[in-house]
């Protein structure tokens, strides 16, 4: 379960706070964060549902939505760590990019010892169920909200 909120919580914070630069930029200057935005989609819509009914197909595409995911975490953690001044939205910024790490820490772990607590999900067949549906239907209302902002 551990996991699972991992991948969940490193997507979704990765992917508003690359959209939040998308907004402010004006536009994307580099592949980096494309493939940042991919890597969000791979995570959250992917690798966490398969979790819950393939460990270890959840666990390959998590490694693969991860590593798409660094170079983003560490250029964007660079930066930050470069001006170091004091705010308090430091830790906010660094927040995304702290999870992608602990994700992939997760992953390498469960990948070394399968039958970990990283990997330990609810048995009862409901809550399984809304695991699987809980990030599709938060992209089905993320994009939801979008299309009537926008008309």
């Amino acid at each position: 379960m551990r996991i699972y909120v991992a991948y969940l919580l490193a997507a979704l914070l990765s992917f508003y706070l690359v959209m939040l630069y998308y907004g402010v930029s004006a536009g994307f200057a580099s592949p980096v964060p494309v493939l940042a935005l991919v890597g969000t989609l791979v995570l959250s819509t992917f690798a966490a549902p398969a979790l819950v009914y393939h460990p270890r197909v959840g666990l390959w595409l998590g490694a693969v939505g991860c590593g798409l995911l660094l170079p983003y975490s560490i250029m964007f953690m660079g930066g930050i760590l470069k001006e170091w001044q004091w705010n308090w939205l430091l830790p906010l910024g660094l927040l995304p990019g702290v999870l992608v790490l602990v994700s992939s820490y997760c992953t390498m772990q469960a990948w070394r010892a399968p039958l970990s607590s990283w990997l330990t999900l609810p048995a009862h067949p409901w809550l399984r169920r809304a695991l699987v549906l809980l990030p599709l239907l938060l992209w089905t209302s993320y994009l939801f909200s979008i299309r009537t902002a926008f008309g």
